[in-house]
């Protein structure tokens, strides 16, 4: 890559930051200066402004429907219909929930009664104080996992270290870490993952601590940390370089995903047992919640196009 292409992917990198920083910031105060009704409101009109100048997002949004729709089609499923306008402003709601979660607001939450087996499994090694792996993807709002508390507040009173891309986001990351229901939650880059962030994670563990970690967002093209799976009979990649840390923990490894309904959210939580590939299971996982609720896809990335090997 030549000098100049790096320092505009630099610049434009830079730009969405502080973007994102500002965006953010006008989001949290909003939220507590003005209220919900009003926060919520502005955001819908941001959020429709991106819509309206961005190409990419868009097409993200017409391309996974149609991804969706084909799949449906083929299984005799009734059509999804929603325009990548109602996507995103239903995504705009997802915003201004997890700003509520660490504001300490109440969000109704409840288990997805398909999942209360795998959810008693959680709650005895929790009870055991064991360590788990919760893996999850953007089907849904992970981010008002901590709301539970409110809920099940026996089940989650210990430690969750959650790995993310926190660079992007600083003062969401920031505001979060002072808020009282987050001083159990730490917040961890993923920017610079190495061999110490094993050692980290299997200390963690041994503390009782749960690791929160996303899979279905590549950034390394490296075929040794990528794996090919297929969702909706379509080809699309998952972090392998994640799950080999998961497994080589040894420690219980769930899937989990918060999926928004009118004015809820519902837990669905699964025990990955070693009788299936990993990464096969959790595609499997993935996509029973898009077919539960299509308009829940809060992945703002390419995931359903080809990585170029």
């Amino acid at each position: 890559m030549s000098n100049n292409n790096k320092n505009n992917i630099d610049s434009e990198d830079n730009k969405e930051k502080y973007a994102s920083s500002l965006g953010l910031k006008i989001l949290i105060y909003s939220r507590l200066y003005l209220g919900k009704t009003v926060c919520d409101v502005l955001v819908s009109i941001v959020i429709f402004f991106i819509w309206l100048i961005s190409k990419k997002e868009r097409n993200i949004s017409k391309n996974y429907l149609s991804v969706v729709n084909e799949y449906q089609k083929k299984k005799g499923i009734p059509l999804t219909k929603f325009s990548s306008l109602k996507h995103m402003l239903f995504y705009s709601r997802i915003l201004t929930d997890r700003v509520d979660t660490f504001l300490s607001k109440s969000i109704p939450i409840d288990i997805d009664p398909s999942s209360m087996d795998d959810w008693a499994t959680f709650q005895d090694y929790i009870n055991q104080k064991q360590g788990c792996f919760l893996l999850f993807s953007h089907v849904g709002n992970i981010y008002v996992l901590p709301g539970i508390r409110n809920t099940y507040p026996k089940t989650l009173n210990t430690k969750v270290d959650i790995y993310m891309d926190v660079g992007r986001t600083p003062v969401f990351h920031n505001f979060m870490l002072d808020k009282n229901n987050t001083q159990n939650i730490f917040f961890h880059s993923t920017k610079n993952m190495n061999i110490k962030t094993g050692y980290d994670i299997l200390s963690f563990l041994e503390q009782s601590h749960l690791i929160l970690m996303g899979v279905d967002r590549i950034k390394d093209k490296n075929p040794k940390h990528i794996k090919k799976v297929t969702i909706l009979d379509t080809p699309c990649y998952l972090s392998s370089a994640i799950f080999k840390i998961a497994q080589s923990s040894e420690a219980p490894i769930f899937f989990i995903s918060c999926i928004k309904n009118k004015s809820s959210y519902t837990i669905y939580i699964k025990h990955y047992l070693e009788s299936f590939s990993i990464e096969e299971s959790f595609a499997s996982f993935m996509q029973q919640l898009i077919l539960k609720s299509p308009i829940n896809w809060c992945n703002w990335f390419n995931f359903f196009q080809p990585t170029n090997m």
